[in-house]
């Protein structure tokens, strides 16, 4: 009831289709990581144990094709670290070190060379990623996969890639031939929109794309970082 004004800016937004579900096919994407944060775990009992999710915040860039898909993918906080001197060998330690992988995976998704990881055992904090372009892969959900809880999978798996294997992915797939119609002409080039990869990326030698950069070394974080809230502690990576 009653008149009402907003502000109103969709200028280079590209209108919602009601009922079209974004799904990009299986592959290799650059995605923009905004806020991450810290999260319980759903076992209650580890939750009480201090054992938290980092919850990365993604979305897909303005001038991509899925301009609008958001998703969250989740790491274990306590596998930022190696597993703890004498763990036996077994299940558990198993799953340790591959969780341990897969933050080593994220942190070389943002485009950060090995060789500074390998150099930085625990000094790397959320400034790493926040605001950063990361590397990510898609696999979508075929007949006979299962989710967590055995039931069929409904949606796509979101894992982060390492940009150097990123970078062999599209390589690969630049090398295929490909198929132009009889007179097609070439695509025109459009100014960077807002929130679009050219905002985020270095400039481009002859239109490639060039993977984030990170501060040097000497501009890493204390052992620990209190998150914004104060609720926790994140423990730090250490994958050297």
């Amino acid at each position: 009831m009653g008149n009402w004004q907003i502000n109103l800016d969709v200028t280079n937004v590209k209108p919602f289709i009601p009922g079209k579900f974004l799904r990009p096919p299986d592959g290799d994407y650059l995605m923009l990581c905004g806020l991450t944060d810290l999260k319980p775990l759903n076992d209650a009992a580890k939750a009480a144990a201090g054992e938290n999710n980092v919850v990365f915040h993604m979305r897909m860039p303005a001038d991509s094709e899925f301009a609008g898909l958001e998703q969250m993918i989740f790491l274990q906080a306590k596998y930022s670290v190696k597993p703890p001197p004498g763990m036996p060998e077994g299940k558990d330690k198993k799953a340790w070190e591959l969780g341990n992988r897969r933050w080593r995976t994220a942190a070389e998704s943002t485009g950060i060379k090995p060789e500074q990881l390998d150099a930085q055992p625990g000094g790397i904090n959320q400034s790493l990623f926040e605001g950063k372009v990361m590397s990510v892969h898609i696999q979508n959900p075929v007949e006979g996969d299962l989710d967590r809880d055995g039931k069929p999978a409904k949606y796509a798996d979101y894992e982060f890639i390492s940009r150097r294997d990123y970078d062999k992915n599209k390589a690969r797939e630049a090398a295929k031939p490909k198929t132009t119609p009889v007179g097609a002409a070439p695509a025109a080039a459009q100014p960077a929109q807002l929130g679009s990869l050219a905002q985020f990326l270095q400039p481009a030698a002859a239109g490639a794309v060039q993977p984030a950069t990170v501060a040097p070394a000497a501009a890493v974080a204390p052992t620990t970082v209190q998150p914004a809230n104060g609720a926790a502690t994140m423990p730090l990576l250490n994958m050297g």
